[in-house]
């Protein structure tokens, strides 16, 4: 359940931790998670599936673009988009 953008955002950022298999690494709201996080394509789609599964968002329908899922703080304004 989506209860404010923060938390959403601080969700997100646990996820790309464990994503990232490194629960040390520092993540902002404002990091770019394919350049500054070094996220691979395959990484994206699992992502895209955990959020999918999580908040109910299909990404694909309006497509997103890479852009949309370019920090955390991006992905947590789609996904309260999609939930309007």
């Amino acid at each position: 359940m989506i209860t404010d953008k923060d938390s959403l955002v601080a969700e997100l950022i646990g996820i790309l931790r464990r994503l990232k298999e490194d629960e040390t690494v520092a993540i902002t709201p404002q990091t770019l998670i394919l350049t500054e996080l070094g996220v691979d394509s395959l990484k994206m789609i699992e992502l895209i599936d955990v959020l999918k599964a999580k908040y109910g968002v299909d990404f694909f329908a309006p497509p997103l673009t890479l852009d949309d899922l370019r920090s955390p703080e991006s992905i947590a304004a789609a996904v309260i988009a999609a939930k309007k």
